[in-house]
C-alpha cells in the first residue's frame, strides 16, 4: 500500500475557515465605531480622505454631529456565494425640523469609522437623498465582503 497526497493548486481562493477568521478580526476592529453621512457636494469617493469626508459631513437639522455610535457590528456569516459578510446594524438618520428650519442637505453617501477614527468603509447611495422635511430619513447598513463574487 502506498500513501498518496493530493496537492490543491493555489488559485488565490481563501478557504471559508480563513475568511471567517478574517471576518471575526474585522468585527473586532469595527467595534464601537460611528456611521456618518456626507453631502452630495462631494464629487467622488476615489482616494477620498477623512478630512475631505469631514469637510462634507452632513449638518441638516437633527443630524448628530460626528455621527451615530455603533456599539457592535453583526457576527460574520457565509452568504450564498461563499463570501463572508460583516454587516453593521441598521442605522437610521432622521431629519428633525427646528422652528425655523435652519439647515437642509442632500446626502450622497455614508462612511464608517472605527473607535480610533480610522475610515473603514465609504459608500455612495444610488441616488442623492433629501433631508429637508420631517418625513425624510435614511436607513443605512454597510457591508464588508471577504471573498470575491463569482463571475
Amino acid at each position: 500500500m502506498s500513501l498518496q497526497s493530493k496537492v490543491i493548486p493555489d488559485d488565490g481562493v481563501i478557504p471559508t475557515a480563513g475568511k471567517m477568521k478574517q471576518g471575526a478580526e474585522l468585527k473586532t476592529a469595527l467595534a464601537a465605531g460611528k456611521m456618518r453621512l456626507f453631502k452630495s457636494t462631494l464629487p467622488n469617493i476615489d482616494g477620498v480622505t477623512k478630512a475631505t469626508l469631514e469637510a462634507q459631513e452632513a449638518d441638516y437639522d437633527g443630524y448628530v454631529a460626528g455621527g451615530i455610535a455603533v456599539a457592535a457590528v453583526q457576527d460574520p456569516f457565509v452568504d450564498d456565494n461563499g463570501s463572508v459578510l460583516v454587516l453593521t446594524p441598521l442605522v437610521q438618520f432622521n431629519f428633525v425640523s427646528e422652528d425655523p428650519t435652519v439647515s437642509t442637505n442632500t446626502i450622497r453617501g455614508a462612511w464608517y469609522e472605527d473607535a480610533a477614527g480610522v475610515v473603514r468603509g465609504v459608500i455612495l447611495f444610488d441616488e442623492v437623498q433629501d433631508m429637508e422635511t420631517d418625513d425624510n430619513s435614511i436607513p443605512v447598513v454597510i457591508a464588508w465582503r471577504i471573498g470575491d463574487l463569482p463571475e
